[in-house]
């Protein structure tokens, strides 16, 4: 087991447990655990977890241990530390409790099990007063609560009436306000002021039947407005419970105590009040709110690494791919776990629902779009070679459904991408797609032509399920190579009906072709260009100028690029 070595004072989270088990030892904490192997492992460990009480440097606790038990309890030691069982802190816990009062006792270990600076979320707890605006009865439900258990160590200041922060103010606060006891227009107002003096704060009040706190700090802004907007979008299933006021009251008190000691809370916190579960969720922006946050999209913007060839992602994936194809599978799926939220969205749903993965892996993308100030909820299902690959698709063109207005069409071509080229990609597919052809410039040809590598496979596998499952089975195929170097292919149906498909190679646009028929009209499923590289395919096929798309998507920062082709 190695272990980076660390320096300082030794404390031990309050919450480890130290287990012994047949081989070794089980310590656990949190959401972490390690399991050590060996005869004495379980009293090495409890050991250094017993003596781990923060009156100890590192050095100091190892020395106390016998000659022989050191090298192995050094390891141990920098392994606890790293699974964040026990955290190390400048100084002994005697002089913070010496600096700080009688706070550091309880609130310095309390913390360590929230962050690895306990003492520093314990400075910036003392550092804030904590300012309450609204109801009495409001105010009195939380001054219950927190005299009941107090934040030691904060400044708390309880105020019926809005009274308008003096300009230049510098007092470090954290201001929430009770928007149940105004009007939303009021509530508004207030947060405008807020907003506009730089003022960490919090907005807590009932939306849609639940309990909501939205929070505002120099990284992220939760918009009352915008959550009211994204409310009407809610199903109402008729009238909804009250949320007990107590229950209301120590969610948000404990929130607040997060937030005055800097410690990661949720941006946005619902109370249900069916089943009284509290909810983390993300806050969008809405776009036209008032809050102004819907900034250009950095579609247009490259910042890969030259040094690296940017690989193109493979539409099934395989334990020998790239490490590279891995790390960017994990953003994608961090990307949209971060996106996805049942209530606020901007994706409510991204998942397989209950369809069957068999023969098509199929997904579900439930999207909130912005159309002319209004959300409205569309869905958009997609069906490919694997299901990741139809979560992937599913996402995308919910994004570029997103940034389509009504009534657009036949304008320029729009494509989402999880990389610059993608994007351009999949925009040059849909901009090719609305040009017509000369029928007599393609040629017959039969799957059976296409060779033995993966494309070709894909080809023949795909024209029996898709058969089965729509009935359609093509004829007979054409195809041909466009000036711009993608190949076209014409499944030719009984019935006379052609479906074109566009791909990097005949293979992938006969996969195309195919996937069009179990997909709606206005999805895009193609297959990822057979080449390992995006320079790669560029060298095939005519890289086109992109731009930035027109109508922006609030939330895609920099994760989702959105171009489009002339």
């Amino acid at each position: 087991m190695a272990a980076e070595r660390n320096t300082g004072v030794v404390l031990a989270r309050p919450d480890v447990s130290v287990v012994r088990t047949v081989e070794g030892v089980w310590v656990g904490v949190g959401a972490a655990s390690l399991t050590v192997k060996g005869g004495a492992a379980f009293e090495l460990v409890s050991t250094l977890v017993d003596r781990a009480d923060g009156s100890l440097t590192d050095a100091a606790l190892l020395d106390g241990l016998p000659q022989a038990a050191r090298p192995a309890a050094e390891r141990l030691l920098g392994a606890l530390v790293a699974h964040g069982c026990v955290v190390l802190l400048d100084d002994p816990m005697s002089r913070h409790e010496d600096e700080r009062g009688a706070a550091a006792h309880q609130l310095v270990p309390h913390f360590s099990q929230l962050t690895k600076d306990p003492a520093a979320a314990l400075d910036r707890l003392v550092r804030t007063t904590l300012v309450l605006y609204g109801r009495p009865a409001w105010l009195d439900g939380l001054r219950t609560v927190l005299d009941a258990a107090p934040p030691r160590g904060a400044r708390i200041v309880y105020r019926s009436t809005w009274q308008k922060r003096p300009a230049g103010r510098q007092d470090a606060e954290l201001v929430v306000v009770d928007a149940d006891g105004r009007p939303h227009e009021e509530t508004v107002r207030i947060q405008d002021e807020l907003l506009a003096g730089g003022v960490p704060h919090g907005v807590a009040g009932t939306v849609g039947g639940r309990y909501w706190i939205l929070w505002s700090d120099d990284d992220t802004t939760g918009c009352w407005d915008c959550l009211h907007r994204y409310a009407r979008t809610w199903p109402h299933n008729g009238a909804t419970p009250p949320v007990p006021g107590g229950w209301a009251a120590a969610t948000l008190a404990h929130a607040a105590q997060s937030r005055l000691a800097g410690l990661p809370t949720g941006a946005a916190l619902s109370l249900d009040p069916g089943t009284l579960a509290v909810k983390q969720h993300p806050v969008w922006p809405f776009a036209g709110c008032r809050c102004g946050r819907v900034k250009q999209s950095p579609a247009a913007v490259d910042t890969r690494d030259e040094r690296a060839e940017p690989l193109v992602r493979r539409n099934i994936a395989s334990p020998h791919d790239d490490p590279r194809r891995q790390d960017e599978d994990d953003r994608i799926v961090a990307t949209l776990g971060r996106w996805t939220d049942e209530l606020i969205g901007p994706f409510l749903g991204l998942d397989g629902e209950d369809a069957p993965q068999v023969p098509f892996g199929r997904a579900l993308a439930t999207v909130l779009v912005d159309t002319d100030g209004a959300s409205r909820i569309h869905r958009v299902s997609t069906a490919t070679l694997s299901t990741r690959e139809a979560v992937y698709q599913a996402a995308l063109n919910a994004i570029e459904r997103c940034a389509t207005r009504p009534g657009e069409s036949g304008g320029p071509g729009l494509g989402a991408g999880w990389t610059e080229d993608e994007a351009l990609y999949r925009a040059l597919l849909r901009r090719t797609s609305q040009l017509p052809y000369v029928k007599g410039k393609l040629t017959e040809f039969t799957l059976d032509g296409l060779g033995d590598d993966a494309c070709a496979r894909a080809a023949r596998y795909l024209q029996p399920a898709v058969a089965r499952a729509t009935g359609r089975d093509p004829v007979r195929w054409t195809a041909t190579r466009l000036p711009n170097g993608l190949h076209l292919a014409r499944a030719h149906g009984a019935d006379a009906v052609a479906t074109e498909g566009l791909g990097a190679c005949r293979a992938e646009a006969v996969c195309a072709a195919l996937l069009r028929l179990v997909n709606d009209d206005d999805v895009l499923v193609p297959l990822n260009p057979h080449f390992r590289t995006w320079p790669e395919v560029w060298r095939h096929i005519t890289k086109p100028h992109g731009v930035p798309a027109r109508h922006t998507v609030p939330f895609l920062g920099d994760q989702v690029r959105l171009v489009e082709v002339a």
